[in-house]
């Protein structure tokens, strides 16, 4: 499972620390992401006020895998 975490404060970080000790996930990002979540999560630097962005992002980088997003 592919998650896309939308978000960079410390709730985020601890989502992401959560879902990265899981076996069903197979691919972590995070859209903006923090230093902390950069180390257990691929984080890239969009906007999250810009929803075009992140449906741009979704569709290129993930290449139409289903994925499953967590807007903190």
């Amino acid at each position: 499972m592919n998650i896309l975490l939308i978000g960079g404060g410390g709730r985020e970080h601890s989502v992401a620390k959560s879902l990265s000790k899981s076996s069903k996930i197979t691919e972590l990002h995070c859209i903006p992401g923090n230093a902390g979540i950069e180390k257990i999560a691929k984080c890239h630097n969009y906007d999250i006020s810009n929803q075009q962005e992140i449906l741009d992002f979704q569709k290129s980088m993930l290449n139409g895998v289903p994925l499953n997003i967590y807007i903190g």
